[in-house]
């Protein structure tokens, strides 16, 4: 069973600095529809703004890169996600 207890380490923030630097910060979030330095902002800890659960899922969809759900999840002690790829092919 999962103890929902916080966890002392911040793993959704050290999510969001890696999403920044792994990822064009600004291709994201024109696609998302939010200007570079809203997005920029949302992913650093040290601001006042943050992801909305409609922001996470839009950049995780256009980036095809999952650390920030997987930052969630390690912040809850659950195990990371893992894609499930098609293995059909019309």
């Amino acid at each position: 069973m999962f103890d929902y207890t916080e966890s002392k380490h911040s793993h959704f923030d050290a999510a969001c600095r890696a999403f920044a630097l792994a990822n064009n910060v600004e291709a994201v979030a024109r696609a998302v529809g939010m200007t570079p330095q809203v997005l920029r902002n949302k992913l650093n800890p040290d601001q006042p703004h943050k992801l909305t659960v409609d922001d996470l899922l839009a950049i995780v969809v256009y980036s095809d890169d999952a650390r920030l759900i997987d930052g969630v999840l390690a912040q809850l002690n659950c195990l990371p996600s893992v894609p499930v790829l098609s293995l059909i092919h019309i």
